[in-house]
């Protein structure tokens, strides 16, 4: 027996480059006929809206420019780890590397060194 992957739902690349498209192969439930379903989950824009859906659930969008350049940071860091596509994912170095922590990392640097 051919084991053919394709045929377990996956992920793919939309046409834009930007989207994701769910693929899955089902069965229709009225003909009976096997047919494949794609639904897009991600587009393009969805960095730009978890950076403002987190500045607006932290209330900091009217607050000092430090603050909100910490809830971009951490926004990056999220859509980054979050990637669905493994090439652009962060990895376990990346993530501990990242701009959001590293501030708190020459904090710690600074109050063990004192």
């Amino acid at each position: 027996m051919i084991y053919d992957d394709s045929l377990n739902p996956h992920f793919e690349v939309g046409v834009t480059g930007g989207t994701y498209q769910f693929c899955k192969h089902d069965v229709d439930r009225v003909t009976g006929q096997p047919v494949i379903r794609m639904t897009t989950v991600l587009s393009a824009k969805a960095d730009a809206r978890l950076a403002q859906l987190l500045l607006r659930a932290s209330k900091m969008g009217n607050g000092s420019a430090t603050e909100r350049v910490e809830v971009l940071k951490f926004a990056d860091f999220l859509t980054r780890c979050l990637a669905l596509d493994p090439a652009r994912r962060l990895t376990v170095r990346g993530a501990l590397k990242h701009e959001f922590f590293m501030k708190k990392k020459r904090k710690e640097a600074n109050n063990n060194g004192a």
